[in-house]
């Protein structure tokens, strides 16, 4: 991996029509109440990522397989 694949920009964008509004009916015993709130609700974001230090995993010892599959070992329960 070379260092020109270590970072990421990426660019999202939410509510692109900006359509995104609330709307709230509350009706009870000689009460009744509508709200409607709408906001600027069209936002982007621009995220940068980088990535640090060693790209390879470290090298784990391979488990010992000595038991046969299927036996037991005596400690479960």
């Amino acid at each position: 991996m070379t260092a020109q694949d270590r970072g990421s920009i990426t660019l999202r964008v939410a509510d692109v029509l900006n359509t995104q509004q609330f709307v709230v009916h509350a009706h009870g015993k000689g009460v009744a109440s509508d709200f409607r709130f709408k906001r600027e609700s069209c936002i982007g974001f621009l995220d940068f990522s980088y990535r640090f230090g060693n790209d390879q995993a470290p090298i784990r010892p391979r488990r010992r397989t000595d038991q046969p599959s299927g036996t037991s070992t005596g400690s479960e329960f």
